[in-house]
Order: structure tokens, then C-alpha cells, then sequence
């Protein structure tokens, strides 16, 4: 089984409020992201998600994080929960002779991640590199496909069904945002917003479960709460 991994922008404020923040300090940042690629003042969430849409896993970290830094959390603590990321220090340096930058605040939490599955994970291509694949792979029992791995003679196909099976995040991506109100979610502390994004995951497991037991399909939320 396959499972596809991606990360969601989180605003909290607009981005000319950001600069001027009161209630957060290093748990968010002014970064990029979203299908329109706009600057927001917030979080990027990490979904692992079924093809069924079930979110099985969950991490919050500031805006301007790279995904493969979540990933690493993500990865690590789903294969040990007492295990600890990756120093950066330890990483080999960029092509211009520079470190790498680790994460710029933190990620979290913990028990968001959810349990091992043995499954693979689709990704976008944020989440490509050779040492981080094989480092993921051999460390954390965790593989890794995206669309820069995709080479060869086929790899217009492969790159094809890759965007066709990931597409399934991307949608429940939109029903968080549309219909669970992900964005802007009126935290005033680090503890309000993780609570809030879990209760919002939650509440779209319960949807496809409600869904499900109405032999409906699992992502009908439209009409589930209006009908």
C-alpha cells in the first residue's frame, strides 16, 4: 500500500500582521505555500494520508520550514517515539560549501505522527534528495517516491500514476481548508493551535466514518453536513 505525504500552509494572520505578532514566538514565521504560492504569517502542516483520504498522521511546524525537515520528524518519531531527528550539523553540506539550515522552530508534537505502517509514501518533489531518501529508508523504515525518482524510458508513466495516486491529499487538503476551516483558526497559544488542528483532522476521520456507515462515499462532506 502507498500512502501520500504533503505539507498545507496553516495561516494564523495575514502577513502584514505577522510582522508585528504578539502571541507566537519562534512556533510560526512568515513563509510560502499553498496552490497560489502567497507569502502567509502561520504553520505548515504534514498529512499522511490513505488513499482513501483517512489522515493517518500530523505535524505542525513555522511557515517557513522546509518540508523534508518535517519529514524527518514525521519519519523518525513514526518508527521510534523516543528517537530523536536528525542534527543538522550532521547532514552533508550544500553544493556551495554552506550547512544545511535545520528547522526554525518547533515541530511537533510528538504524538501527532501516528503508528509505523510499512507502507511507502508518495511525496512531492520538496521531499526529494539522495541522502535523505536513503537516510529515511535505512534509519526510519520509511520509503519515499517522487517524481524526480521517476527515470528511465517509463518515467512519463510512473510520473503520471505518481500524480494520480497523490491527488488524494490535494482533495482532502481542500475539505480541510473548505469545509473544516483550517486556515485562520483563532489560536492564541502553541497548545490552542495544535488542538485545534487535531480536532480538525479528527472531525474529517469521523466525516468518512459517518460516511462510510451511510454507504456514501468517504469524502461526500458536502452533502453530509447539509443534506
Amino acid at each position: 500500500m502507498t500512502w501520500a505525504l504533503d505539507t498545507t500552509p496553516v495561516p494564523l494572520a495575514r502577513r502584514c500582521r505577522g510582522r508585528r505578532h504578539r502571541l507566537f514566538a519562534d512556533e510560526a514565521a512568515i513563509g510560502r505555500g499553498g496552490s497560489d504560492r502567497d507569502w502567509r504569517y502561520g504553520c505548515k502542516l504534514l498529512l499522511s494520508v490513505t488513499p482513501e483520504g483517512v489522515v493517518t498522521g500530523f505535524l505542525l511546524a513555522p511557515a517557513n520550514t522546509e518540508d523534508r525537515w518535517l519529514a524527518e520528524s514525521f519519519f523518525c518519531w513514526r518508527n521510534r517515539k523516543d528517537d530523536a531527528p536528525v542534527n543538522p550539523l550532521d547532514l552533508p553540506r550544500r553544493r556551495n560549501g554552506r550547512p544545511c539550515v535545520g528547522p526554525t522552530g518547533p515541530v511537533g508534537p510528538r504524538w501527532g505522527v501516528g503508528e509505523a505502517s510499512g507502507s511507502a509514501y508518495l511525496a512531492d518533489d520538496g521531499f526529494f534528495g539522495a541522502w535523505w531518501q536513503s537516510h529515511w529508508r535505512e534509519d526510519c523504515q520509511a520509503a519515499t517516491l517522487t517524481p524526480k525518482n521517476c527515470v528511465g524510458t517509463t518515467a512519463p508513466w510512473w510520473r503520471q500514476q505518481h500524480h494520480r495516486r497523490r491527488q488524494i491529499v490535494e482533495t482532502v487538503n481542500g475539505w480541510l481548508e473548505e469545509v473544516f476551516h483550517l486556515p485562520f483558526p483563532r489560536a492564541r497559544s502553541r497548545w490552542g493551535l495544535l488542538t485545534r488542528v487535531a480536532a480538525k483532522v479528527a472531525a474529517l476521520n469521523l466525516g468518512i466514518r459517518l460516511n462510510r456507515l451511510l454507504g456514501r462515499p468517504g469524502l461526500a462532506f458536502a452533502t453530509l453536513f447539509n443534506g
